[in-house]
């Protein structure tokens, strides 16, 4: 069964654009999954200033994300989420925010690879045999003001408490030498002050990641905090993967 792609280059207006896929008449045949797979996305910007948020069916998968700016499309770097799973007919809504005052163009490719061979339907038991999925969320360049200490890159994101038990990992870089970083999940802290790779880009998924396999409760408090003390304004770029510990049928 061959995969369902959904890619286009489109320009996103100032503000709040619901579905992105929309923006092109000849893309709404394809709004719906044509059969029960695995889904990944990727996507680059001219500028920076677009937030992506992307739901399959009544599931938010990828949440108030920031895309690479660039005009080339690159995979695996440019994916932000290639663990998501669409059951046939779930709608695909990709929303964006352009918080600049001027139109912005957005480039996205949204795969879906069939389960099954045939592209048959998965049973509720097979269904619930498939892999647990995964959130994701990337922001970057975040500004870090010199003198900043304890920064939380997290504060006030949707999955700053995961909905449902989960797997943390986390990649991280910065625009150059001279921040710290540290991970806590409650009380406990998992990773103690330590410095962030200055490779000044957004995370890539392998070669930024800082920590895997971190267990974090539903609505356990994340922190992800950055101290700067190098004498100057320094960019952070981050990406937290949730892993669910069993999928959520």
């Amino acid at each position: 069964m061959n995969p369902t792609v959904i890619e286009d280059s489109v320009s996103i207006p100032a503000g709040v654009t619901e579905n992105v896929i929309t923006l092109n008449n000849s893309l709404r045949k394809f709004l719906n999954a044509a059969h029960d797979g695995k889904c990944r996305f990727a996507a680059v910007q001219s500028a920076a200033g677009l937030r992506l948020d992307l739901t399959i069916g009544s599931k938010l998968f990828i949440a108030s994300s920031e895309p690479r700016v660039g005009t080339d499309l690159s995979e695996p770097y440019d994916v932000f989420n290639d663990n998501m799973s669409a059951r046939r007919g779930d709608q695909f809504t990709l929303r964006a925010n352009n918080t600049t005052a001027g139109a912005l163009t957005l480039r996205f490719r949204l795969v879906n690879e069939a389960l099954k061979e045939d592209g048959s339907s998965l049973s509720e038991q097979e269904w619930a045999q498939v892999p647990p999925d995964d959130r994701t969320m990337q922001r970057g360049p975040v500004s870090i003001a010199d003198g900043s200490v304890d920064f939380q890159l997290l504060d006030g994101l949707i999955w700053e408490r995961p909905p449902v038990p989960s797997y943390l990992q986390l990649f991280m870089t910065a625009s150059a030498a001279g921040m710290t970083k540290t991970l806590d999940v409650e009380e406990t802290n998992i990773i103690p002050p330590s410095a962030i790779a200055p490779n000044n880009r957004v995370p890539r998924d392998p070669d930024d990641a800082v920590i895997e396999g971190v267990e974090v409760a539903d609505r356990d408090l994340i922190l992800v905090a950055v101290t700067n003390r190098s004498g100057g304004a320094l960019n952070a770029f981050w990406k937290t993967k949730l892993t669910e510990l069993a999928r959520q049928v």
